[in-house]
């Protein structure tokens, strides 16, 4: 099952290289899953190799994921992938 993050907005990533940037992984799992909300509950989840970014375990809570990146947890069998969004979607 795919889900595509209709929330988070380009201003999140654009102008950010990789290797450079903030807590994208951090504001992903806070605004598209709900029981993630807490913000206590994101790094417990890297430190214990929940977060796998394109396929690899990745505990750095401020890894730079990028466009197309698929971030996936696999205990809750959930996958987002990172697209811009149009600027029709509002």
């Amino acid at each position: 099952m795919w889900f595509t993050c209709k929330c988070m907005q380009l201003k999140c990533i654009t102008n950010v290289p990789r290797g450079q940037g903030g807590n994208l992984l951090i504001d992903l799992f806070r605004h598209c899953d709900n029981h993630l909300g807490e913000k206590q509950l994101i790094p417990y989840m890297n430190l214990q190799r929940h977060v796998l970014v394109d396929g690899k375990v990745r505990t750095d809570k401020t890894y730079p994921a990028g466009f197309m990146d698929v971030i996936s947890t696999p205990k809750t069998n959930k996958n987002y992938r990172l697209l811009p969004s149009s600027p029709n979607q509002g």
